[in-house]
């Protein structure tokens, strides 16, 4: 199943990061993990070598933590 992402400008990602873990055979698995990375969710199930922004996200740059209203 093809996989899509799309981030705009407010979203750096490191090219060469990224491009490194595209060179794996990935499957949906990756997706999960890839999405607890993305929105910065703790979790004992998360797994960074299936997390294909591990790495390429700039840190400090973009903050997509779910909080709540009352935060």
């Amino acid at each position: 199943v093809p996989l899509i992402f799309w981030s705009g400008e407010g979203f750096p990602l490191q090219q060469q990061h990224l491009a490194a873990k595209l060179t794996k055979k990935i499957d949906h698995s990756f997706l999960f993990h890839s999405l607890l990375g993305i929105f910065n969710v703790s979790s004992s199930e998360y797994i960074k070598d299936l997390d294909l922004f591990a790495d390429a996200i700039v840190k400090d740059s973009v903050d997509l933590s779910l909080k709540s209203s009352a935060d």
